[in-house]
């Protein structure tokens, strides 16, 4: 794991979501360095639908990966994401593009990028922090079962307080401390971006889902005559149908009959079905499976298609939203959103440095919590 803190002007704070070589691949014919946008959420209706914008400058959100202690920041996830999962695999999209046979560790490569593309996003974080708020009440009040059944060993002098440490580098810290005949537990926990880096680290560590993923039987499915892939800034997708019959785009990775896919290319699609492989490295899809590959692909973006044609189809099926108020809104959340959890993550780390100074920190906790800034939320509980 990275660790190292570098001062603010050596990091990089322009972080893609999206790789830049993968955005690439969709460029224009006649300008390389420049790909066709339609925005899902606009401020006006004479915004052109489709409009050219510079690749280095799409799919991109200032400090979207740095995590800040109290005097630095580092780019330690950036980093670690282009070395074990886009470099590497940067090789294997070429030789996809050229039709090349591709041996079993491109696979596991391949796997690894869409694991990676399935979590670094903006839309995973969006769908997940209402959860991890939604549980912490319930996963603090197990933390204080857990400590009242280990009190008798923590040996504490009055006033003296021990901070237990969550394992594996899980942003929750949990101070107990002996006040009279009574203990007050109090949760540390910053969510928002730290909490984001850690469950990207949780998903993508060599004995977690990825794990799963690398034995899969990936193929790859051409686009029919007619048909592209489209790119969205949410690419990487598990698409299950309901009985609804409403398309859930992000199930669990093991999930039976689940379409797992992410676009590499409009002609290349990195495609597995959980549980019915193909028997072919390279398969034209039939148009009727392409049109409802496809569909999902349009159905689960975000807030930007991406392309290197105007698609009358794709604006058709996904009319855009019209609202000055709603998009000045998101646009300014994603300009704080940086800013807000510096903010956040060096007042906690500043806390937890003055306890540090006067009191001595366990390792022996191993509960995980999903919370949000949690700052002095106490359980007192009589001592036995």
């Amino acid at each position: 794991m990275l660790v190292s803190m570098t001062a603010a002007g050596n990091i990089r704070q322009n972080n893609h979501y999206v790789p830049r070589f993968l955005l690439n691949n969709f460029s224009l014919p006649g300008d390389a360095s420049k790909l066709l946008e339609y925005r899902l959420l606009v401020e006006h209706p004479s915004i052109p639908q489709w409009k050219a914008r510079p690749i280095k400058k799409t799919a991109r959100h200032k400090n979207l990966y740095t995590v800040a202690d109290d005097i630095s920041e580092s780019d330690a996830l950036e980093t670690w994401l282009d070395e074990k999962f886009e470099n590497p695999v940067a090789p294997s999209v070429q030789k996809v593009l050229a039709g090349h046979s591709l041996d079993a560790d491109d696979l596991r490569l391949l796997s690894r990028f869409f694991a990676a593309q399935f979590v670094r996003i903006p839309a995973w974080y969006i769908r997940h922090k209402e959860a991890w708020a939604r549980q912490l009440d319930d996963e603090i009040q197990k933390i204080k079962q857990r400590i009242e059944r280990e009190r008798p060993n923590l040996n504490l002098a009055h006033n003296c307080t021990e901070i237990i440490a969550a394992p594996d580098g899980f942003p929750l810290r949990m101070v107990v401390q002996l006040l009279g005949d009574k203990y007050r537990m109090t949760a540390q926990s910053v969510t928002g971006r730290k909490m984001w880096m850690w469950s990207v680290r949780h998903v993508l560590r060599a004995d977690g889902p990825v794990s799963k993923l690398q034995s899969y039987q990936w193929s790859i499915l051409e686009a029919p005559a007619g048909i592209d892939w489209i790119l969205s800034d949410n690419p990487a997708l598990s698409c299950v149908s309901r009985p609804n019959g409403i398309r859930n785009h992000s199930a669990p990775l093991d999930t039976l009959g689940a379409h797992l896919m992410l676009p590499l290319s409009p002609k290349h699609l990195l495609y597995h079905r959980v549980g019915y492989p193909m028997k072919e490295q390279y398969t034209v899809a039939r148009p009727f499976l392409a049109q409802q590959l496809r569909a999902n692909l349009i159905e689960a973006a975000y807030r930007s298609i991406y392309g290197r044609s105007e698609d009358l189809e794709i604006t058709a099926y996904r009319p855009r939203i019209v609202s000055a108020e709603r998009a000045k809104y998101e646009r300014e959340e994603w300009i704080r959103f940086g800013a807000e959890q510096t903010r956040a993550e060096r007042f906690e780390t500043l806390r937890h440095t003055r306890r540090l100074k006067n009191n001595r920190v366990s390792g022996r906790g191993s509960v995980a919590v999903n919370g949000r800034i949690c700052h002095d939320k106490a359980l007192a509980s009589s001592k036995q």
